[in-house]
């Protein structure tokens, strides 16, 4: 094969002049020419003759129609285009963040039937208390070790799922915030609080939020209009009350347990002050259960955003310009 009456057998892949059209370069991949062309002289000819390599993969302004963005590649052009603004000078969003999305939702879930579960288990428990109160006499080892395991295990798998739904939560937030979907303009934060807030106290309480707030802002028209971004504020305002109920109802109860000591009279005494402990306990799984229900929602929408836009068109011929 020959191109200017040059034979090209041999000759390494990169860009030559286009055998069949003078005014553009042709793409060789080593053993013959390729459908990649672009026009001689423009800004990706000119990187492509001093660097002898194509633009890297990534997002860049569709040939057939400047106002939205085309993969390239890294070779060609491929049929998946995005409509709306880019932010090319941030990461691109990978696969990876759907995957956190999937994840997250898995985890949300959980938390809901935990929730349903230990309600049901404090139910029960609240009725048992009553028994027991009412007739010592009741009072079978068996039911309480039953009821001291199954809160020791619930109280282990539910500390468990907390801790792996925050960690994947700050990797998803952390992602987000890197992604060429948001508008840099928009986010108030550097990236690194996304990790750094969790770590300082009372303002892990509230920065979180502003957080959430600043990338749903970030993302723009993308979002869909309803919900709108009230529905942060109350999933934030619910997971701190819940909380909160949680932690003050558990130092009460080992108060409760610290002082029953081993006499029937005390024991039952402190069962009988556990008792309203156990509908504070539903208050706040109740709580837990409602929050994980709106961060659903949160990233739901946020992941809805992250892809809108996204479609496959029929492909242009010339590469992106650098």
């Amino acid at each position: 094969m020959s191109t200017g009456g040059q034979v090209m057998a041999g000759a390494p892949a990169g860009w030559y002049d286009d055998p069949e059209d003078a005014s553009r370069l042709r793409k060789w991949d080593g053993t013959g020419w390729t459908d990649s062309w672009m026009a001689r002289g423009s800004g990706a000819a000119r990187a492509q003759q001093a660097s002898g390599r194509a633009p890297l993969p990534g997002w860049h302004r569709d040939p057939a129609d400047a106002a939205r963005h085309r993969w390239w590649d890294g070779r060609a052009w491929t049929p998946r285009v995005v409509d709306g603004p880019l932010f090319l000078e941030k990461e691109r969003r990978g696969g990876g963040f759907r995957t956190l999305g999937y994840a997250l939702l898995a985890l949300f879930a959980l938390h809901v039937v935990s929730a349903v579960a230990l309600i049901g288990m404090n139910i029960w428990a609240w009725a048992l208390f009553g028994r027991w109160v009412d007739d010592p006499s009741s009072i079978l080892t068996g039911e309480g070790e039953l009821l001291e395991s199954a809160g020791l295990l619930f109280q282990v798998g539910s500390a468990l799922a907390s801790l792996v739904t925050a960690a994947l939560f700050v990797a998803w937030l952390h992602s987000a915030y890197g992604s060429d979907r948001v508008d840099p303009g928009a986010l108030r934060f550097s990236r690194g609080w996304t990790v750094g807030v969790w770590f300082v106290p009372f303002l892990n309480l509230v920065r979180p939020h502003g957080l959430v707030r600043d990338l749903w802002r970030g993302l723009g028209d993308r979002v869909p209009r309803s919900p709108g971004p009230w529905v942060i504020t109350v999933w934030w305002v619910t997971l701190v009350l819940a909380r909160t109920v949680a932690a003050a109802t558990r130092v009460a109860e080992e108060g409760v347990a610290a002082q029953m000591g081993t006499s029937e009279e005390t024991v039952l005494a402190g069962i009988e002050r556990l008792r309203p402990l156990l509908w504070w306990e539903n208050v706040a799984a109740l709580g837990w259960g409602v929050a994980a229900v709106l961060g659903a929602v949160v990233v739901l929408r946020v992941d809805r955003a992250m892809h809108a836009g996204e479609h496959d068109d029929p492909l242009p011929e010339a590469p992106p310009a650098t």
